[in-house]
């Protein structure tokens, strides 16, 4: 794909997370004239299966993201890079991909910032929005890691629905104290459809909380601040969206019913960000 000029690029680590994380701020863009590119990074499978992640998937997953930007009147891009469990066995399992980062992603991360650049110098746009990594998914960690200073950070859903997980990623990127993650976290962690498809037995969920807890207790002292912000948009449009990834939508999501509940709490449909800054003399 030739990449021109465009108003506004979104860093997404998979064919999914920019659809699922901010639609309607995508879609505002849009109407209002701005010419949007999707940029997908880790979006292609190694030359064989990977444990159980098959790379026959990918086919559907592409014509899924293709259609759904189409949809929303963006652009796409897919850069290549593979999608963490064909880069390292370490990936095979979700306690890797949350906690783990093998050696050879430092090379990884060179050629995702590489990536990056290259993209960004030939767009050349106004605005950047990328990843804020809530979750620790690793690509969603390199990701972040690749986007320019001045990004606008997008929470990263479903991850940031789990009860404290933003707080938790903020206080690991050494912008807020850590929470305390037994005051809900966990039940909210183990509740979601993903503890069901990824650690579902009790020695699973045993190691999860221990990576967690391992993290917290890890954080950096507080360096830098994360200033809030939201874009409200309609639940019901945004349900419409991620509907159309229909691979993700039982396995990760827990189905359209449960990703609408949870979106909106009871409480109005809102897409938040924070644009990090040094802390004030």
């Amino acid at each position: 794909m030739k990449i021109e000029r465009y108003d506004s690029v979104y860093l997404s680590p998979h064919l999914d997370d920019v659809a699922l994380s901010c639609p309607c701020t995508l879609l505002r863009e849009v109407e209002a004239g701005a010419r949007v590119l999707v940029a997908t990074l880790f979006s292609h499978p190694g030359p064989a299966d990977a444990g159980a992640f098959r790379r026959d998937d990918y086919p559907a997953r592409w014509a899924e993201d293709a259609h759904a930007m189409q949809v929303l009147g963006a652009d796409h891009f897919h850069a290549g890079l593979l999608d963490a469990p064909f880069r390292s066995s370490l990936y095979h399992t979700f306690e890797g991909i949350l906690f783990g980062r093998d050696p050879g992603d430092a090379a990884t991360l060179q050629h995702a910032k590489a990536v990056v650049a290259d993209i960004l110098e030939r767009a050349r746009p106004q605005r950047v929005y990328a990843p804020l990594g809530v979750g620790e998914h690793i690509d969603h960690r390199l990701t972040h890691e690749a986007a320019p200073p001045g990004s606008l950070f997008y929470e990263d859903r479903p991850y940031a629905f789990v009860r404290d997980a933003v707080a938790l990623r903020l206080a690991v990127l050494g912008a807020g104290p850590a929470p305390d993650l037994e005051a809900g976290f966990f039940d909210s962690l183990l509740k979601t459809p993903m503890a069901a498809a990824f650690y579902s037995t009790p020695a699973q969920q045993q190691t999860v909380r221990a990576g967690f807890r391992r993290l917290a207790l890890s954080c950096p002292p507080v360096t830098r601040r994360a200033t809030p912000s939201s874009v409200p948009g309609d639940a019901a449009q945004a349900e419409a969206l991620a509907e159309l990834y229909t691979s993700q939508i039982t396995p990760i999501l827990g189905g359209m019913g449960r990703y609408a509940s949870t979106a909106t709490s009871g409480g109005p449909y809102l897409e938040r960000f924070c644009l990090f800054s040094g802390l004030p003399e």
